[in-house]
């Protein structure tokens, strides 16, 4: 099973080792910004302690395409017969310290990324 998205909860889930490819489309511009995804162990751990982030500098059309590699899954560590969550966000950013959290945009469900054995 490769990663999925649901979009109703954003929860992203699939088997370590899989592959992955979302597209995310900002509905503002975003040209002059950076968009970043990052993945954490625990919730309220600061970005620099991400187990993995990606960053697209001035994505074209507010699209960013989201690739995981099977080497990039396969990092993430699960128990051997349960699955680990871990939490995401997608953030935006620019060269003057400006930073907006797009997702999760509201403090009721942070975002699981949850990996399968």
């Amino acid at each position: 099973m490769a990663f999925k998205l649901d979009e109703k909860n954003f929860m992203i889930s699939g088997y370590k080792g899989d592959s992955a490819s979302f597209t995310f489309k900002v509905n503002s511009e975003i040209s002059d910004y950076s968009l970043c995804f990052y993945v954490k162990k625990n919730i309220n751990d600061p970005e620099e302690k991400a187990i993995f982030t990606k960053e697209f500098v001035n994505p074209v059309d507010n699209t960013a395409v989201l690739e995981l590699s099977s080497e990039d899954t396969s990092k993430f560590l699960t128990k051997n017969s349960c699955f680990h969550d871990y939490y995401w966000s997608l953030k935006i950013k620019n060269n003057n310290g400006y930073v907006q959290t797009l997702i999760p945009n509201n403090f009721e469900e942070v975002p699981v990324f949850r990996v399968y054995p």
